[in-house]
């Protein structure tokens, strides 16, 4: 599910033109934010329902933002 998430997007992407190195640190930090999901999700699976879904978009949530704004920021920047 994460790698079709991931691949859509870089699909959608290059339809619309973007650059394709927006495009790799796009599809990079889908990649982290969705494994860390995923990986936190699952470590909480005696909580409740509500539980796991918060505590699992505690982390991929600010990772997925501070990530693909780090790395595009440094592709934008020439770094």
């Amino acid at each position: 599910m994460i790698a079709s998430a991931a691949i859509l997007n870089v699909l959608m992407a290059a339809l619309l033109g973007v650059s394709w190195r927006i495009i790799g640190a796009s599809f990079l930090a889908i990649c982290l934010a969705e494994t860390a999901d995923t990986e936190v999700y699952q470590r909480l699976h005696r909580r409740s329902w509500w539980v796991r879904v918060l505590g699992s978009n505690a982390i991929s949530v600010p990772l997925d933002t501070v990530g693909s704004r780090s790395v595009v920021g440094d592709l934008l920047h020439g770094q």
